[in-house]
């Protein structure tokens, strides 16, 4: 799927997507360590779904849990 047919995810949905709370997230961006914010307009960001399951993908505690899901 290319970048622009990627679904959009907004900073409220990602906590229940990663199965993490807003302020690791912001943590995690802070460092540097998250996807980067696709900008929606002055004040809204998103991210690209893509992106978010490419970097799901790339966490191993993520990888050994799709193992586990798939076996």
């Amino acid at each position: 799927m290319s970048h622009q047919q990627s679904a959009i995810i907004r900073p409220t949905q990602l906590p229940a997507i990663l199965g993490i709370s807003n302020a690791t997230i912001h943590r995690l961006r802070v460092a540097g360590d998250f996807v980067k914010p696709v900008l929606l307009g002055k004040q809204a960001i998103g991210f690209l779904r893509s992106d978010i399951d490419a970097w799901l993908a790339s966490r191993p505690v993520a990888h050994h849990f799709v193992e586990f899901l798939v076996l």
